[in-house]
């Protein structure tokens, strides 16, 4: 979730729930991890040992995060976008196996 800190990015959780009327429970955040990351930087512009960490600790990655824009050439998107999702990937693969559940823009205007 693109957030400014955690607390922040709590916040977007709750209220994405809320918006989609799922059910929120205060437990429910003691199963999430707010990591604050950018997908246009390697690793996510994390640290190696935050990057080991995650790879060591997380079963499951959605991976839903892009830079969306109709006006943008590919150059300018390649960053977030294919070099954000290959570092998905990388981290699926590393330490130990991750199921990767993949949102693309693409298939919710299908």
């Amino acid at each position: 979730v693109r957030a400014k800190d955690e607390l922040d990015g709590s916040a977007r959780i709750k209220d994405a729930f809320s918006k989609y009327e799922l059910f929120w429970s205060d437990d429910l955040m003691q199963r999430l991890n707010i990591v604050l990351g950018d997908l246009q930087l390697p690793k996510f512009g994390l640290t190696e040992d935050e990057f080991n960490r995650l790879a060591t600790t997380v079963d499951l990655i959605y991976h839903s995060g892009a830079w969306v824009n109709g006006l943008f050439d590919y150059k300018a998107l390649r960053a977030a976008n294919v070099e954000g999702t290959l570092w998905v990937l990388r981290l699926a693969v590393s330490k130990q196996l991750k199921a990767v559940c993949h949102i693309s823009t693409i298939s919710v205007l299908a």
